[in-house]
């Protein structure tokens, strides 16, 4: 992920179901990906289509924790 990010992929691009890639990094429980998009400017209050947060589909509390510290 990394790689896309310094080639400036755009961190906020949304797919058909309107997820972005924090969303899904997220829900597959990739905390190292989850903490590389919120520092690359992520939008972590960013919903989908069913007004689902990234923390809402979180799986484990490391990504937890960096969505919650990224909010303050």
């Amino acid at each position: 992920m990394s790689d896309f990010i310094k080639a400036g992929a755009d961190v906020n691009a949304r797919e058909e179901s309107d997820g972005t890639p924090l969303h899904y990094a997220a829900q597959d429980g990739h905390a190292e990906t989850v903490t590389a998009l919120i520092e690359a400017g992520a939008d972590i209050r960013a919903k989908t289509d069913d007004g689902m947060l990234p923390a809402d589909l979180a799986k484990d509390n490391d990504i937890l924790r960096a969505l919650n510290a990224a909010r303050r």
